[in-house]
């Protein structure tokens, strides 16, 4: 885990960008991170209830009815589970954050 990214208020244009970017990828980190961090063996920092609840709640916008988000980078994703795996192929958060192209299970 880092720290939040520092605002850049200066930043347009591409700055602009890498900035929204370095968002996206800390977010990432901090959902993967609480996605496991109370599956440990001896106590646990936080518990599943606390973890999903910050992910859900907390971390992940309410998209309209029927629309899933990437986890990652909250795009929309496609409604067929070959589009959403071509998705995470190519999601660009997915990449800065190093992890694999697709999700397990799917």
């Amino acid at each position: 885990m880092t720290s939040y990214p520092a605002p850049n208020r200066s930043a347009v244009g591409l700055a602009e960008h890498r900035s929204a970017l370095d968002i996206l990828v800390w977010r990432s980190t901090l959902v993967d991170y609480l996605q496991d961090v109370w599956d440990v063996i001896g106590p646990a920092l936080f518990e599943v209830q606390e973890c999903g609840f910050a992910v859900d709640i907390l971390l992940m916008p309410q998209p309209p009815s029927g629309v899933r988000l990437c986890i990652d980078c909250l795009q929309p994703l496609p409604a067929d589970s070959a589009g959403q795996a071509a998705h995470y192929f190519h999601c660009r958060v997915r990449a800065l954050v190093g992890f694999p192209a697709v999700p397990a299970g799917m």
